[in-house]
């Protein structure tokens, strides 16, 4: 297992440029140097277990070696007796265009790490990182959470790996910690337990949030890797919230405020027949395609946080402690917190389907209405035609010379308008009630009977 760590490029052809990106890269303009907030904590003096625990700002690679220090920082002595807690907040890069620098929503902006190669190796040895476990979910830019029991030179450790891609943004982080559990007494060799973490990808703001959180706990709860993973998870629930009520609200105001709004019917009508942005004025098909987006994503999380869960309930004699009591009460109480969100947006959606349902139902009645309409007058002009046709057949074909006989008046003929009355009425009477007996025998109950209700 200690490949995992010491030799994290087995392979000769693979390049640690081919998954990170350092600033002394061949192409140093794509990783601007930035400084990343560090902070450890330690037990040597006993001064240093009062919080807020100092934070130390690196940038280069002097001021990475001197913080990395086993002499300037106890902290990364993994075989002490003390308790220990160190963490390392990578700052996300800030967009740049150009070049091959990609965007903060791309799957794969992790890569970028504001130092070089040779801090990244020492940083990787003293805190414990998981190298290969890093690698893999940098190229994959999938949310997940995963806990691997592991060694590191014969000490047992568990790496947490926590991946996420927020929202519509993609707004991508990952925290990777290392915990180097208890050993008392009679131990071979006692040691107090070690947490190392890194997070990447994390805003300002994140950093912040970080640091004063931290700062609520003393030296034993903050060297638990429980502490950190819980206030990463708290901190992506609360992003979520924000943006899953966000659009919820905007997509309500906009879908109730319709009922007053004229372009009601064109609107709905656009949903429900095609879409494209020009023709979504108001935003309302858009809307709808995002909260099912945002909720499919918590279903995703939900579901890593219920295997994490099930990961560490099933971790025995562990399972036991406070920490992990702790963690169990806390992960069950946030699935179900995230269960009740999606089941909000369910019905947000179902709500909204079932109006959309509900107006195609109706526009589909309105176009039904106006064919019958168009029906009946198109029966009208079937009447008058059969009307005034018989009579004209009658008089073109009176005009035929050869029955100009018929017309001539004499003794016991009848008059010419008389043979016209002969013919035509009897042969409009046979064909109006050929019309009729066709209408009774094909005559459309439903259509009409749904056409008597709109």
């Amino acid at each position: 297992m200690d490949s995992l760590w010491n030799n994290p490029n087995p392979d000769p052809r693979i390049d640690d440029s081919d998954v990170f990106k350092f600033t002394d890269t061949p192409a140093p303009n794509d990783v601007p140097p930035l400084k990343c907030d560090c902070i450890s904590t330690h037990r040597i003096p006993v001064l240093a277990n009062i919080p807020p625990w100092p934070v130390t700002q690196c940038e280069t690679d002097a001021e990475w070696t001197t913080w990395l220090s086993q002499a300037t920082n106890p902290a990364f002595d993994v075989g002490s007796v003390d308790r220990a807690f160190s963490a390392i907040f990578v700052p996300r890069r800030p967009d740049r265009p150009g070049g091959n620098y990609k965007s903060s929503n791309h799957h794969r902006v992790l890569e970028y790490l504001p130092f070089s190669r040779a801090s990244f190796n020492s940083i990787r040895t003293s805190m414990m990182l998981h190298y290969r476990a890093m690698t893999i979910l940098l190229h994959r830019g999938v949310p997940v959470i995963s806990r691997i029991p592991a060694q590191f030179q014969n000490i047992e450790c568990q790496v947490y790996i926590l991946r996420i891609q927020h929202g519509i943004a993609n707004d991508h982080q990952e925290l990777v910690v290392t915990h180097v559990p208890d050993a008392p007494p009679p131990a071979a060799a006692p040691r107090g337990r070690k947490t190392y973490a890194m997070l990447l990808g994390a805003s300002d703001k994140d950093i912040s949030g970080y640091k004063r959180i931290l700062g609520f706990f003393d030296q034993d709860s903050v060297s638990s890797p429980f502490t950190i993973i819980k206030i990463f998870l708290e901190r992506e629930r609360d992003r979520r919230w924000v943006e899953i009520e966000a659009k919820i609200t905007a997509f309500e105001k906009k879908f109730f405020s319709m009922d007053q709004d004229k372009t009601k019917t064109t609107a709905l009508k656009t949903g429900i027949r095609g879409f494209n942005a020009s023709s979504d004025p108001q935003g309302l098909v858009q809307l709808y395609l995002e909260i099912s987006l945002l909720k499919n994503n918590l279903a995703a999380w939900t579901t890593q946080l219920e295997g994490f869960l099930k990961t560490i309930t099933d971790d025995t004699p562990n399972n036991k402690t406070a920490d992990f009591k702790y963690m169990q009460a806390f992960l069950s109480m946030l699935v179900c917190e995230y269960q009740s969100k999606i089941n909000k947006c369910e019905t947000m959606l179902q709500g909204a389907s079932l109006a959309f349902q509900m107006e195609t139902v109706n526009l589909s009645r309105m176009d039904t209405n106006i064919a019958l309409r168009d029906g009946k007058q198109m029966k009208a002009v079937a009447v008058l035609t059969m009307i005034f046709l018989p009579g004209t057949f009658i008089a073109t074909l009176l005009a035929v010379p050869q029955l100009e006989s018929l017309k001539s008046a004499g003794p016991g003929t009848l008059p010419a308008w008389t043979w016209y009355l002969v013919l035509f009425v009897p042969l409009t009477i046979v064909v109006l009630g050929i019309y009729w007996a066709w209408i009774q025998f094909h005559k459309p109950t439903g259509l009409q009977d749904l056409g008597s209700n709109v």
